[in-house]
């Protein structure tokens, strides 16, 4: 698009105005310096404090966004140590199972050896839901010798006994249940009874007569005599006594050795128990 001629003119003319004004300040200034130094200082006394507010506030910006980039990162690098400290304690929990695991089945390693008995070793995989029996389920069956009957222990500890048996799997009668009964013997005074669960942690030993002396503390073992556990195996300890009962015999109460709520392995006796008397290994030892 072309462009008028008076404009052009005009532009020309502007352009020539300001070269000689141009010219006109430079040979006043270099006439005169003073001037020049006093324009210069009003011209800074001005643009002082705008160029101060300006580093104000790019520093404010830039501290803001430095302290925004290291909150970042403190963050981030929490994030990281959370994690690592997560994984941590999971290695740590996996390193304690495995050590209770390990305890566990060297102490039923240790029972075997020390025993001439044919065993299974079985995995606890249920407990009993209802308060009308105590019985827990084990992952071994009659595919693997099980048979009604048979006494579970827990090292040199009585569980129970075999209650039914399937397949791939069986249950357990505790020693706590209402219906359970076993052949006990007094470790110290040799007094005999018969152990009857009641549901809790605190069975009755029966048929004790009076003549007999127990004691609080005393250990109650198997005797041996129903058939089903073999001679020796700890039972518990005596909790309390009361020779003043009716009748002829004490009111004994005994506190079971083991906490069945924390079963996670026992061990099924499938040998011939006639030929086994524990009382000859029994070393003392008692669990809680």
């Amino acid at each position: 698009m072309a462009v008028p001629a008076d404009n052009r003119v005009r532009v020309i003319g502007v352009s020539f105005a300001l070269l000689c004004i141009s010219l006109f300040l430079t040979e006043y200034s270099s006439r005169n310096p003073a001037l020049t130094r006093l324009g210069s200082a009003a011209i800074n006394e001005v643009v002082a404090p705008l160029q101060s507010g300006a580093r104000a506030v790019s520093n404010f910006v830039s501290g803001v966004w430095k302290g925004y980039i290291a909150l970042w990162g403190v963050r981030a690098e929490n994030r990281k140590l959370r994690a690592r400290l997560a994984a941590l304690e999971r290695e740590n929990l996996l390193l304690n199972e495995f050590k209770i695991e390990n305890k566990r089945l060297r102490e039923l390693l240790d029972f075997k050896n020390s025993v001439k008995i044919d065993t299974v070793t079985a995995d606890v995989i249920g407990f009993d839901a209802t308060n009308w029996t105590a019985q827990i389920s084990v992952n071994r069956g009659y595919r693997d010798g099980l048979k009604v009957g048979m006494p579970v222990v827990m090292g040199h500890i009585v569980v129970g006994q075999l209650s039914i048996v399937g397949p791939g799997s069986a249950k357990v009668l505790l020693a706590s249940d209402h219906t359970s009964g076993i052949a006990a013997l007094v470790q110290k005074s040799r007094a005999r009874g018969i152990l009857e669960g009641s549901g809790t942690a605190l069975a009755r030993l029966k048929y004790v007569v009076k003549q007999d002396r127990v004691r609080v503390g005393d250990r109650i073992i198997t005797s041996g005599l129903d058939g089903v556990f073999p001679k020796g195996l700890f039972i518990g300890t005596i909790d309390s006594v009361n020779r003043d009962s009716e009748g002829l015999f004490q009111d004994i109460r005994v506190r079971l050795a083991l906490n069945f709520n924390r079963l996670e392995t026992v061990m099924v006796l499938t040998g011939d128990i006639s030929r086994v008397d524990f009382s000859t290994v029994l070393s003392g030892e008692g669990h809680e």
